[in-house]
């Protein structure tokens, strides 16, 4: 109905940026698969639903954007998130399959990972179980909506900000018990 809505009231869509989503940071042992589900219904079904609210309009235009909000953790595993990282992998692997399928379309998809981005998702006991040297290297929003408007800008199919924070993906393929170092 929403994207009814907004086809209605502009007569066209544009872009479509998948943005809701929600974290939980837990020892997978200790996580209710309850809100595991919940998990995968917001950050990955949501992602999904709109999709295909918003594509046949994409397909009558025959153009348009999808920006897809995965995470850093949609392309490197992590301990305490597990569930959540399982929803970004789900984003990620989504968005690239349909740039194949869209691109011919004229629809264009990016998919986003962002990595630490100071929002209203880290409160304070989340920022009290992180580590120190993490803290540090959180960004603004706007320099991450710098980077996806340069992502854009660029029609990059998926962007990693920082871009720095890449080279972990890297050190991964190459060299993968670094980053298992405690």
């Amino acid at each position: 109905a929403a994207a009814r809505g907004v086809k209605e009231r502009f007569g066209r869509v544009d872009i479509l940026i998948n943005n809701a989503g929600r974290g939980h940071h837990a020892l997978f042992k200790d996580h209710d698969v309850a809100d595991i589900e919940d998990l995968m219904r917001v950050n990955y079904f949501g992602v999904v639903y709109w999709i295909k609210a918003v594509l046949p309009a994409l397909r009558e235009r025959g153009e348009g954007w999808i920006v897809n909000l995965s995470s850093v953790a949609g392309k490197l595993g992590q301990p305490d998130e597990s569930a959540y990282a399982a929803t970004k992998f789900a984003v990620a692997g989504l968005s690239e399959s349909l740039s194949y399928e869209f691109d011919p379309l004229g629809i264009h998809v990016l998919c986003v990972h962002p990595a630490l981005v100071r929002t209203e998702m880290f409160d304070d006991a989340v920022l009290a179980r992180m580590p120190e040297r993490a803290k540090r290297t959180f960004i603004e929003v706007e320099q991450f909506c710098e980077g996806v408007f340069a992502a854009l800008a660029r029609g990059a199919y998926e962007v990693t900000i920082p871009r720095y924070v890449g080279i972990a993906y890297v050190m991964r393929a190459l060299a993968p018990g670094v980053l298992r170092r405690q």
